[in-house]
């Protein structure tokens, strides 16, 4: 084992993600409304501020795109990418389960111009069309449902 600290590598950028799932097995997006990223999809995210926890921010953003609180978080993984400049990102991925039926009201309207809830299969024809915002967010999905392949019967909501 090393132990030397120059095989550190700390990364430009925290993200936290976050696979909202219903009782079906469907999966809510969010419609981003920056001018940038306008008009693509996308599982609610956003960047880790300074001080804050992975699962703080998840939960943050988690409010901040959907309206949604005190929903209990399952950590799934973590991925690294390269950012379009070469900075490093780390994303971390969590998975809330809630009923269908829940109202889901974007806090930041400026930033969320609408929510829908997909299926694997809807999701996977929006991500060939080019409608998804990254490769990631398809990476966050196939997780959270391996996930809950493996869950123990009677964990899941």
């Amino acid at each position: 084992m090393e132990y030397n600290e120059t095989f550190t590598i700390y990364p430009d950028v925290g993200v936290s993600s976050i696979v909202v799932l219903d009782e079906q097995f469907r999966v809510l997006l969010v419609l981003e409304d920056k001018p940038h990223i306008q008009g693509l999809w996308h599982t609610p995210s956003g960047r880790i501020e300074e001080g804050e926890l992975p699962i703080e921010a998840a939960k943050r953003e988690l409010f901040e795109e959907t309206g949604l609180q005190h929903l209990e978080l399952v950590f799934l993984n973590s991925f690294l990418a390269r950012s379009q400049s070469g900075g490093l990102i780390m994303r971390s991925a969590f998975l809330a389960r809630i009923d269908s039926k829940t109202v889901i009201e974007p806090v930041f309207k400026h930033e969320i111009a609408g929510t829908k809830w997909v299926t694997k299969f809807e999701f996977d024809a929006m991500y060939h069309r080019s409608e998804i915002r990254m490769h990631h967010t398809k990476l966050f999905i196939e997780e959270a449902l391996r996930f809950l392949e493996h869950e123990p019967k009677g964990v899941s909501q």
